[in-house]
């Protein structure tokens, strides 16, 4: 995976408190933050958007409760399974050919995944 400049994770730090807001139903104040921190995704042009779509594609999946998208695979997957979409993810975002607005994407990505991994931890932990 390529190393993201010091301006590029800052501004996927609030990524991870938005997919715990979506992953526990909260998109009412998932909504709230995003508009609150979306001028921190401006960074680096298209990266940038490519983070905010991926957010924004979030956080209206999981309000609309569409349970063929991505994000509910995601919700509804075991440890194993995120662990798999979270290797598939950095796979796709090491290609050569990759453009700016899918790296930021696959970055936010792997962000919420990474925080889903967390979530499902913490669950079997107190099991």
């Amino acid at each position: 995976m390529p190393i993201l400049s010091a301006r590029k994770r800052k501004a996927l730090k609030p990524v991870s408190i938005l997919a715990r807001y979506c992953f526990f139903g909260n998109y009412a104040a998932a909504e709230k933050l995003f508009n609150e921190v979306s001028g921190e995704f401006n960074v680096d042009g298209n990266w940038g958007v490519g983070v905010m779509l991926a957010v924004k594609g979030m956080i209206m999946a999981g309000r609309e409760g569409d349970k063929s998208t991505f994000y509910w695979r995601c919700i509804n997957a075991d440890l194993k399974e995120l662990k798999e979409i979270r290797d598939g993810l950095a796979k796709d975002l090491s290609r050569d050919t990759i453009s700016d607005l899918e790296s930021g994407f696959l970055n936010a990505w792997i962000v919420i995944v990474d925080e889903f991994i967390k979530i499902v931890r913490e669950r079997s932990s107190r099991n």
